[in-house]
Protein backbone atom coordinates (compact mmCIF):
# COMPACT_ATOMS: atom_id res chain seq x y z
CA UNK A 1 0.00 0.00 0.00
CA UNK A 2 2.56 2.47 0.97
CA UNK A 3 4.06 2.07 -2.81
CA UNK A 4 0.97 2.91 -4.30
CA UNK A 5 0.24 5.72 -2.22
CA UNK A 6 3.92 6.97 -2.70
CA UNK A 7 3.47 6.62 -6.42
CA UNK A 8 0.13 8.48 -6.71
CA UNK A 9 1.43 11.48 -4.62
CA UNK A 10 4.70 12.29 -6.74
CA UNK A 11 1.82 11.93 -9.63
CA UNK A 12 -0.28 14.35 -8.70
CA UNK A 13 1.28 16.61 -6.45
CA UNK A 14 2.89 18.67 -9.42
CA UNK A 15 -0.50 18.64 -10.88
CA UNK A 16 -2.26 20.15 -8.02
CA UNK A 17 0.18 23.55 -8.42
CA UNK A 18 -1.41 24.11 -11.64
CA UNK A 19 -4.98 24.04 -11.28
CA UNK A 20 -6.69 26.97 -8.56
CA UNK A 21 -4.52 26.43 -5.14
CA UNK A 22 -5.82 23.98 -3.00
CA UNK A 23 -6.73 23.58 0.19
CA UNK A 24 -4.26 23.10 3.05
CA UNK A 25 -6.32 23.29 5.87
CA UNK A 26 -7.27 19.80 7.43
CA UNK A 27 -10.37 21.38 9.10
CA UNK A 28 -11.87 23.28 5.81
CA UNK A 29 -10.95 20.27 4.10
CA UNK A 30 -12.88 17.75 6.04
CA UNK A 31 -16.00 20.15 6.88
CA UNK A 32 -16.26 19.73 2.81
CA UNK A 33 -15.47 15.61 2.32
CA UNK A 34 -17.74 14.52 4.91
CA UNK A 35 -20.81 15.13 3.29
CA UNK A 36 -19.15 13.54 0.04
CA UNK A 37 -18.35 10.43 2.70
CA UNK A 38 -22.09 10.24 4.10
CA UNK A 39 -23.88 10.69 0.51
CA UNK A 40 -21.57 7.55 -0.28
CA UNK A 41 -22.61 6.22 2.91
CA UNK A 42 -26.15 6.12 1.92
CA UNK A 43 -25.76 5.52 -1.46
CA UNK A 44 -24.47 1.81 -0.27
CA UNK A 45 -27.11 1.25 1.58
CA UNK A 46 -29.60 1.77 -1.43
CA UNK A 47 -27.25 -0.84 -3.45
CA UNK A 48 -26.79 2.42 -5.82
CA UNK A 49 -23.78 1.56 -7.52
CA UNK A 50 -23.53 4.62 -10.10
CA UNK A 51 -23.93 7.21 -7.33
CA UNK A 52 -21.47 5.51 -5.10
CA UNK A 53 -18.92 5.37 -7.37
CA UNK A 54 -19.91 8.85 -8.96
CA UNK A 55 -17.37 10.51 -5.60
CA UNK A 56 -14.48 8.51 -7.31
CA UNK A 57 -12.45 10.32 -10.52
CA UNK A 58 -13.49 9.33 -13.46
CA UNK A 59 -9.74 8.62 -14.49
CA UNK A 60 -8.64 5.30 -16.49
CA UNK A 61 -5.61 5.31 -14.03
CA UNK A 62 -7.99 5.50 -10.44
CA UNK A 63 -6.82 2.36 -8.48
CA UNK A 64 -8.95 0.34 -6.18
CA UNK A 65 -7.51 -2.38 -3.98
CA UNK A 66 -9.70 -4.81 -2.30
CA UNK A 67 -7.26 -7.08 0.09
CA UNK A 68 -4.42 -8.42 -2.77
CA UNK A 69 -6.77 -7.64 -5.93
CA UNK A 70 -6.03 -4.25 -8.19
CA UNK A 71 -9.45 -2.85 -9.95
CA UNK A 72 -7.46 -0.51 -11.97
CA UNK A 73 -9.69 2.74 -13.97
CA UNK A 74 -13.61 3.91 -13.12
CA UNK A 75 -15.63 1.55 -15.47
CA UNK A 76 -14.14 -1.33 -14.31
CA UNK A 77 -14.71 -0.29 -10.72
CA UNK A 78 -18.24 0.83 -11.72
CA UNK A 79 -18.76 -2.69 -12.96
CA UNK A 80 -17.42 -4.44 -10.11
CA UNK A 81 -19.38 -2.96 -7.69
CA UNK A 82 -22.79 -3.91 -10.06
CA UNK A 83 -21.50 -7.05 -9.37
CA UNK A 84 -20.82 -7.14 -5.69
CA UNK A 85 -24.19 -5.86 -5.57
CA UNK A 86 -26.05 -7.86 -8.03
CA UNK A 87 -27.34 -5.20 -9.56
CA UNK A 88 -29.16 -3.54 -6.92
CA UNK A 89 -30.74 -6.99 -5.54
CA UNK A 90 -28.37 -7.59 -2.51
CA UNK A 91 -29.83 -6.87 0.95
CA UNK A 92 -26.59 -6.27 2.35
CA UNK A 93 -26.54 -3.24 4.83
CA UNK A 94 -23.09 -0.91 6.20
CA UNK A 95 -22.19 0.42 9.88
CA UNK A 96 -19.72 3.01 9.87
CA UNK A 97 -17.79 2.31 13.22
CA UNK A 98 -16.95 5.02 15.23
CA UNK A 99 -15.52 8.66 13.40
CA UNK A 100 -13.73 8.58 10.26
CA UNK A 101 -9.76 9.59 10.68
CA UNK A 102 -8.85 12.58 8.08
CA UNK A 103 -4.81 13.19 7.34
CA UNK A 104 -3.43 15.63 5.12
CA UNK A 105 -0.50 14.35 4.04
CA UNK A 106 -0.05 17.69 1.29
CA UNK A 107 -1.76 20.70 0.36
CA UNK A 108 -5.10 18.98 -1.71
CA UNK A 109 -4.69 15.73 -0.49
CA UNK A 110 -6.66 13.83 2.13
CA UNK A 111 -6.19 10.18 3.30
CA UNK A 112 -9.72 9.55 5.12
CA UNK A 113 -9.43 6.04 6.90
CA UNK A 114 -12.71 4.46 8.56
CA UNK A 115 -14.21 1.00 9.94
CA UNK A 116 -16.86 -0.90 8.14
CA UNK A 117 -19.03 -3.51 9.30
CA UNK A 118 -22.04 -5.15 6.99
CA UNK A 119 -24.50 -7.82 7.36
CA UNK A 120 -26.26 -9.44 4.71
CA UNK A 121 -28.32 -12.98 3.68
CA UNK A 122 -26.10 -15.70 2.12
CA UNK A 123 -27.71 -17.65 -0.55
CA UNK A 124 -28.53 -20.49 1.59
CA UNK A 125 -30.43 -18.05 4.05
CA UNK A 126 -27.81 -17.99 6.84
CA UNK A 127 -26.33 -14.28 7.94
CA UNK A 128 -22.66 -12.98 6.79
CA UNK A 129 -21.31 -10.59 9.39
CA UNK A 130 -17.86 -8.60 7.73
CA UNK A 131 -16.13 -6.25 9.07
CA UNK A 132 -14.59 -3.19 6.26
CA UNK A 133 -10.92 -1.08 6.98
CA UNK A 134 -10.62 1.41 3.95
CA UNK A 135 -8.53 4.20 3.42
CA UNK A 136 -9.10 6.44 0.62
CA UNK A 137 -7.31 9.30 -0.72
CA UNK A 138 -9.15 12.13 -2.07
CA UNK A 139 -7.90 14.76 -4.17
CA UNK A 140 -9.01 18.54 -4.77
CA UNK A 141 -9.83 18.30 -8.60
CA UNK A 142 -11.50 21.23 -10.53
CA UNK A 143 -13.25 22.94 -7.39
CA UNK A 144 -14.28 19.40 -6.02
CA UNK A 145 -13.13 16.54 -3.98
CA UNK A 146 -12.26 12.76 -5.55
CA UNK A 147 -11.27 9.96 -4.83
CA UNK A 148 -8.07 8.37 -6.20
CA UNK A 149 -7.09 5.71 -4.41
CA UNK A 150 -8.57 3.32 -1.94
CA UNK A 151 -7.80 0.74 -0.13
CA UNK A 152 -10.02 -1.83 1.25
CA UNK A 153 -9.20 -4.92 3.63
CA UNK A 154 -12.43 -7.36 4.83
CA UNK A 155 -12.64 -10.04 7.83
CA UNK A 156 -15.27 -12.50 7.99
CA UNK A 157 -16.49 -11.52 11.75
CA UNK A 158 -18.24 -14.83 11.88
CA UNK A 159 -15.19 -16.48 11.25
CA UNK A 160 -13.63 -14.79 14.05
CA UNK A 161 -16.16 -15.34 16.63
CA UNK A 162 -16.33 -19.17 16.19
CA UNK A 163 -12.35 -19.15 16.41
CA UNK A 164 -12.12 -19.85 12.77
CA UNK A 165 -8.81 -18.23 10.61
CA UNK A 166 -10.18 -15.64 8.13
CA UNK A 167 -10.64 -16.37 5.04
CA UNK A 168 -9.01 -13.09 3.81
CA UNK A 169 -6.13 -14.69 5.10
CA UNK A 170 -4.19 -18.30 2.73
CA UNK A 171 -6.47 -21.13 3.19
CA UNK A 172 -5.07 -24.08 4.61
CA UNK A 173 -8.04 -26.34 5.11
CA UNK A 174 -8.12 -27.64 0.91
CA UNK A 175 -8.22 -30.76 1.09
CA UNK A 176 -5.26 -32.79 -1.00
CA UNK A 177 -6.51 -33.62 -4.40
CA UNK A 178 -9.93 -33.10 -4.30
CA UNK A 179 -11.40 -30.58 -6.79
CA UNK A 180 -10.54 -27.17 -6.00
CA UNK A 181 -11.37 -24.76 -9.03
CA UNK A 182 -12.95 -25.39 -13.07
CA UNK A 183 -11.73 -22.76 -15.28
CA UNK A 184 -14.23 -22.13 -18.48
CA UNK A 185 -13.08 -21.29 -21.96
CA UNK A 186 -15.14 -18.06 -22.90
CA UNK A 187 -14.98 -16.20 -26.15
CA UNK A 188 -16.83 -13.04 -24.63
CA UNK A 189 -15.98 -12.28 -21.03
CA UNK A 190 -18.55 -9.13 -21.05
CA UNK A 191 -20.95 -11.83 -22.19
CA UNK A 192 -20.53 -14.60 -20.30
CA UNK A 193 -20.42 -12.57 -16.64
CA UNK A 194 -23.66 -10.84 -17.75
CA UNK A 195 -25.24 -14.55 -18.58
CA UNK A 196 -24.18 -15.88 -15.47
CA UNK A 197 -24.66 -12.89 -13.40
CA UNK A 198 -28.09 -12.67 -14.40
CA UNK A 199 -28.94 -16.23 -14.68
CA UNK A 200 -27.08 -17.52 -11.81
CA UNK A 201 -26.32 -14.63 -9.33
CA UNK A 202 -23.00 -15.28 -9.86
CA UNK A 203 -19.94 -12.34 -9.23
CA UNK A 204 -16.41 -12.42 -10.07
CA UNK A 205 -13.13 -10.74 -9.60
CA UNK A 206 -11.99 -9.27 -12.64
CA UNK A 207 -8.00 -9.90 -13.46
CA UNK A 208 -7.22 -7.38 -16.60
CA UNK A 209 -9.19 -8.19 -19.77
CA UNK A 210 -8.56 -11.86 -20.16
CA UNK A 211 -9.19 -13.14 -17.08
CA UNK A 212 -11.90 -13.18 -14.12
CA UNK A 213 -12.16 -15.18 -10.83
CA UNK A 214 -15.53 -16.88 -10.08
CA UNK A 215 -16.71 -15.88 -6.43
CA UNK A 216 -17.62 -18.63 -4.31
CA UNK A 217 -21.49 -18.25 -3.38
CA UNK A 218 -21.89 -18.04 0.15
CA UNK A 219 -18.65 -17.60 1.43
CA UNK A 220 -15.09 -16.00 0.84
CA UNK A 221 -12.65 -16.74 -2.20
CA UNK A 222 -13.35 -18.38 -5.89
CA UNK A 223 -14.35 -21.24 -6.92
CA UNK A 224 -13.33 -21.24 -10.89
CA UNK A 225 -12.49 -18.47 -13.51
CA UNK A 226 -13.23 -17.27 -17.07
CA UNK A 227 -10.12 -17.58 -19.15
CA UNK A 228 -10.96 -15.52 -23.01
CA UNK A 229 -10.02 -17.59 -25.89
CA UNK A 230 -10.30 -17.13 -29.70
CA UNK A 231 -12.88 -20.16 -29.77
CA UNK A 232 -14.08 -22.86 -27.48
CA UNK A 233 -13.16 -26.47 -28.62
CA UNK A 234 -14.44 -29.02 -27.48
CA UNK A 235 -13.86 -30.84 -24.34
CA UNK A 236 -15.57 -28.74 -21.73
CA UNK A 237 -13.99 -26.47 -18.53
CA UNK A 238 -10.66 -27.55 -17.02
CA UNK A 239 -11.09 -29.44 -13.66
CA UNK A 240 -8.34 -28.44 -11.69
CA UNK A 241 -7.18 -30.05 -8.34
CA UNK A 242 -5.43 -28.88 -5.79
CA UNK A 243 -1.99 -30.19 -3.90
CA UNK A 244 -0.03 -30.28 -1.26
CA UNK A 245 2.83 -31.44 -2.85
CA UNK A 246 2.99 -30.58 -6.70
CA UNK A 247 6.34 -33.05 -7.77
CA UNK A 248 4.79 -36.07 -5.94
CA UNK A 249 1.34 -35.36 -7.55
CA UNK A 250 3.53 -35.06 -11.17
CA UNK A 251 4.99 -38.45 -10.24
CA UNK A 252 1.86 -40.33 -9.24
CA UNK A 253 0.18 -38.92 -12.73
CA UNK A 254 2.73 -40.37 -14.59
CA UNK A 255 3.02 -43.83 -12.87
CA UNK A 256 -0.32 -44.37 -12.97
CA UNK A 257 0.03 -44.00 -16.71
CA UNK A 258 -1.53 -40.54 -17.13
CA UNK A 259 -0.07 -38.05 -19.91
CA UNK A 260 1.65 -34.80 -19.11
CA UNK A 261 0.45 -32.43 -21.47
CA UNK A 262 1.80 -29.65 -19.81
CA UNK A 263 4.98 -29.43 -17.37
CA UNK A 264 4.75 -27.65 -14.28
CA UNK A 265 5.19 -24.33 -15.20
CA UNK A 266 4.53 -21.40 -12.98
CA UNK A 267 1.33 -18.52 -12.85
CA UNK A 268 0.51 -16.03 -10.07
CA UNK A 269 -0.28 -17.75 -6.92
CA UNK A 270 1.79 -20.72 -7.60
CA UNK A 271 2.48 -23.69 -9.76
CA UNK A 272 0.65 -26.10 -12.15
CA UNK A 273 0.65 -28.99 -14.56
CA UNK A 274 -1.89 -30.45 -16.80
CA UNK A 275 -2.24 -34.09 -17.71
CA UNK A 276 -4.77 -36.30 -19.60
CA UNK A 277 -6.40 -39.90 -17.99
CA UNK A 278 -6.54 -42.71 -19.87
CA UNK A 279 -9.90 -41.65 -21.68
CA UNK A 280 -8.23 -38.15 -23.10
CA UNK A 281 -9.91 -36.33 -20.31
CA UNK A 282 -7.48 -32.72 -20.06
CA UNK A 283 -7.36 -32.02 -16.07
CA UNK A 284 -4.43 -29.68 -14.00
CA UNK A 285 -3.09 -29.73 -10.71
CA UNK A 286 -1.91 -26.98 -9.02
CA UNK A 287 -0.67 -25.78 -5.64
CA UNK A 288 0.94 -22.58 -3.72
CA UNK A 289 3.49 -24.65 -2.00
Amino acid sequence: MKTWLTFFLLLVTPLISLATPPPDDLARARAEIMPLFEAMQEAANEHDAEKHISYYARDPNLMFVINDQPIVGWDALLDQQRQWWQGGKTDVVYTVVGEPEFRMPAPGLVMVTYFLTSRRTLPDGTMRNTRFGISALWQWRAEEWKIIYAHESTVNQDAIEHGEESTNMKDESRLHHAIDYIEFGVTNMAESKRFYAAAFDWGFNDYGPTYAGIQRQGEDGEAGGFRLEPDVSPGGPLVILYSNDLERSLAAVREAGGEITQEPFEFPGGRRFHFKDPSGNELAVWSDK
